[in-house]
């Protein structure tokens, strides 16, 4: 027995009075304005095998209307607000496990529960088209009967998405005839991004052996909807990535070339000019008088200094130094830095470099070994950059054992300015005599400014005053 009631504006459930609910098949409540769906009273279970309930204004089902119809086969949902139900009762088809047809088109959903279909043993059609669903994570490994499952015209993003359907149908292919899987007007982009890529591989031999028809929409306007076309599609598709990834490998490749060719060209600038950055950092840049916890000594003014000389000389020669160099410039009434007055642990660079910066000049003892001694080349490369900045040269080179001057900093200019004196190691009393006149006169060349003291730096005081 068929009982239909539609088009009647009714508001709720009708009830049946005298007539056997247990004797009706099909009840056809469509085009109503049912607004919520709840139990019929006069049975707590019937015998309904189709049950249409669409296009009405429905927003809730209550669950207990479908747990007192076990034999339902076919249920119609389609057109109504039910999106509550669809998301927050994951039990609400528990009871049908007969329903071989669902129809939950147009309903405004966005969401399901995971549980939703975990019953739907013998299920063959599931419409879920017309909604505004984004993601499809049911628990789907019950659905291996499914011929036909409309997903058309949703909001989903990844194909992604349904590989576990799309897994279930392959393996129980045996159970039924291709499936159908509509994808169609979705939103798809179909990139050839690595998740995209491994879809599409992973479903061509399932497409070509028949195990389901897949039919979707990529890119608004890329429509596949049958086997031709998807082999069609896969080939553009893969063609596509192909020169994308041939792309991008070239620009990753020539992007780690420039790079890497920065890297090297900014090192080698570094490199080149190191000490200028190593003089600009520990002498130039006055402003940070802390560095490291180390004080950096006080810059004097472009016309006075705390030192005549910055004596600078590798440990070997230690004893001519104290004996020779400095009892001749004590006798000069020359004040002296030398590498001795170092505080162990400071930063060499900083204590060197500044101490150069407040000296007249730069005395070089060159030896055997000098260029061994860290702080004799420190020195060396900060008396180069500091007379740069004088823009007229520093440095006098006392060669102690006949080393050349090769390999030091300007030495072309000091050979050309005869800014170099040989030491006579072997000479006679008259030749030493000679040697420390003509040191003396090339000391006072290079520069013969006073030495700021006290009284100076008090005038100063009271000038900026």
């Amino acid at each position: 027995m068929d009982a239909g009631i539609m088009k009647s504006s009714l508001n709720e459930v009708p009830t049946f009075g005298n007539v056997s609910l247990s004797a009706i098949i099909e009840l056809n409540l469509a085009n109503n304005n049912l607004s919520r769906l709840t139990a019929i009273s006069e049975s707590p279970f019937l015998e309904f095998h189709f049950f249409i309930l669409s296009s009405n204004l429905c927003f809730d089902v209550h669950p207990d209307l479908l747990k007192g119809l076990p034999s339902l086969e076919f249920l119609d949902l389609s057109g109504n607000y039910i999106s509550f139900a669809m998301t927050n009762y994951g039990d609400l088809f528990e009871t049908n496990i007969q329903l071989k047809h669902l129809d939950i088109s147009r309903n405004e959903l966005k969401a399901l529960n995971n549980n939703l279909f975990k019953n739907q043993l013998n299920i063959t059609f599931l419409n879920l088209s017309q909604n505004k669903l984004q993601s499809f994570t049911i628990y789907a490994d019950n659905l291996t009967k499914l011929e036909v499952i409309n997903l058309s015209h949703n909001c989903f993003l990844t194909l992604t998405d349904f590989k576990q359907i799309l897994h279930v149908i392959r393996n129980h292919v045996e159970n039924r005839n291709e499936t159908v899987v509509d994808l169609k007007n979705n939103d798809f982009l179909c990139s050839c991004n690595a998740g995209d890529v491994a879809f599409m591989n992973s479903v061509a031999d399932d497409v070509r052996s028949h195990r389901y028809l897949l039919q979707f929409t990529c890119n608004q306007n890329e429509e596949v909807r049958n086997a031709s076309e998807f082999e069609s599609f896969k080939h553009t598709f893969d063609k596509k990535c192909r020169t994308l990834m041939d792309s991008i490998v070239s620009i990753v490749v020539g992007a780690v070339f420039v790079f890497i060719l920065i890297i090297i060209t900014v090192a080698t600038l570094v490199y080149k000019f190191r000490w200028k950055i190593k003089y600009w950092f520990y002498v130039r840049n006055s402003k940070r008088r802390m560095r490291n916890g180390y004080t950096v000594i006080q810059n004097s003014n472009d016309w006075s200094y705390k030192y005549h000389v910055y004596l600078a000389y590798s440990y070997e020669v230690q004893k001519f130094i104290i004996e020779t160099v400095l009892t001749k410039l004590s006798e000069l009434e020359y004040k002296v830095f030398s590498q001795d007055d170092i505080i162990p642990g400071l930063n060499l660079c900083s204590v060197i470099g500044n101490a150069i910066h407040v000296s007249r000049c730069v005395l070089l003892v060159v030896s055997s070994e000098c260029e061994d001694s860290i702080e004799w080349s420190i020195a060396v490369h900060m008396a180069n950059e500091e007379a740069i900045q004088r823009r007229k040269p520093i440095t006098l080179a006392l060669l102690y054992d006949g080393h050349c001057v090769d390999g030091i900093p300007g030495a072309e200019q000091l050979i050309h300015q005869d800014y170099f004196i040989d030491f006579p190691r072997n000479g006679s009393e008259h030749e030493i005599t000679a040697f420390w006149a003509d040191f003396e006169k090339k000391l006072i060349s290079i520069d013969n400014t006073a030495l700021e003291t006290s009284m100076t730096c008090l005038a100063r005081s009271n000038e900026r005053s």
